[in-house]
């Protein structure tokens, strides 16, 4: 029909219209384009506003808990009166011994025990051996009753040494290499764990004193001018570029104002302003997984290209300009899979706090497993 025709006649204007509006789109994209990088400013911000904020991370569990200390004190209560002696220094009156006998005069596994036994005797006597006000033992049991009870509370105990026995866990994530976790992700921000955003500088931010072009500063490597920190990346990312150039590559909200001048180096005031335009989060306890996924979101943003990889738009670098590119230029990277770059501190150090947090995560989860079944074991003690 007449009304038929005019629809499909309608519709082949659209697509037309359609094709010719994207042709005309695609010419447009060979130059890079305001907005084009505010998804990788926004996956650097995630990062950035992490660790730019006070976070706390949990502490090392202890399995050795209350009910633990109950168990092995009533087992000691139980212990024959000539093995407490050697909880003594021989020779010489109330005095306590500190220190492990000797191998030849212990057992096997007195090592991993020796302190819990010492504040379990301490907890029954006084120094010069007499007894505490501590009623909550089996000290005071006749010795033909405390015969009776001491095997099922020796396999108590055993069980609860065993529940409570874990490999040692250092009291601080290694990945902080002695400095804090406030230090470290500082270092990612800045370049320089000494340094916050308001007095970076380029040596921090860029690992070298004195200044250069965008694209040496925006590949990254081991030395000299590099991108050493996310306040590097979001600059070479975000930052206008004088002559022209187009602005708002991420977003309005960086000054065009505030270039990075063409052929010169990087003012690192206009960097702290970019850093800063992604804020703080409230203080908080740390999770993982949410620093886990804020760098898996940056990476997955890496595109490559000739065996390199590139963080932000591209077309035949980083140089700035608008028909080269505004991005982080990897080395060595020539197929994402996911790895992180080499020679990123700003990913590499998160990531392994994050690998590590991880692993102290899961030893929490398995210490309340523990805690459960040390009270029931403490209640069976108990109940002798």
């Amino acid at each position: 029909s007449c009304q038929e025709q005019k629809r499909t006649v309608n519709g082949c204007r659209i697509a037309v219209a359609f094709i010719v509006l994207s042709i005309t789109k695609l010419g447009k994209a060979t130059n890079i384009e305001g907005g084009q990088n505010r998804p990788v400013f926004d996956a650097l911000c995630k990062l950035t506003r992490l660790a730019r904020s006070d976070l706390t991370i949990p502490e090392e569990p202890n399995s050795k808990n209350q009910d633990f200390k109950d168990i092995i004190k009533l087992n000691m209560s139980l212990a024959p009166k000539a093995w407490k002696q050697v909880f003594w220094k021989t020779g010489e009156k109330d005095a306590w011994q500190d220190e492990l006998p000797p191998k030849d005069q212990r057992g096997d596994d007195w090592e991993e025990y020796w302190s819990d036994w010492k504040d379990a005797i301490r907890s029954l006597y006084k120094a010069d051996r007499t007894k505490t006000e501590d009623k909550t033992t089996f000290e005071s049991l006749p010795d033909d009753v405390k015969d009776t009870i001491r095997p099922r509370m020796i396999n108590l105990a055993s069980a609860a040494a065993a529940l409570a026995k874990s490999p040692a866990a250092p009291a601080q994530l290694p990945s902080l290499k002695g400095k804090t976790l406030k230090q470290k992700l500082t270092e990612a921000v800045t370049g320089d764990g000494s340094k916050d955003v308001d007095t970076a500088d380029y040596q921090s931010i860029y690992g070298a004193s004195s200044g250069s072009t965008r694209e040496p500063a925006c590949t990254t490597g081991t030395s000299g001018v590099r991108a050493n920190s996310l306040m590097a990346a979001l600059s070479c990312v975000c930052a206008p570029e004088s002559n022209g150039q187009v602005d708002y590559v991420c977003t309005p909200a960086v000054a065009k104002a505030d270039v990075w001048a063409n052929a010169g180096a990087d003012n690192p005031p206009n960097t702290r302003k970019i850093a800063k335009l992604c804020g703080r989060l409230p203080p908080r306890q740390l999770k993982a997984n949410e620093l886990r996924q804020a760098i898996e979101e940056i990476v997955a943003l890496i595109t490559t290209k000739g065996g390199t990889g590139y963080l932000g738009a591209t077309k035949t670098g980083c140089t700035g300009a608008q028909g080269s590119g505004r991005c982080v230029k990897f080395t060595g990277y020539a197929d994402n899979n996911g790895s992180i770059p080499p020679h990123t501190p700003w990913l590499t150090i998160p990531h392994s706090i994050a690998t590590d947090l991880a692993d102290r995560e899961s030893r929490i989860v398995q210490a309340e497993t523990t805690k459960a079944a040390l009270k029931a074991l403490a209640e069976q003690a108990r109940k002798l």
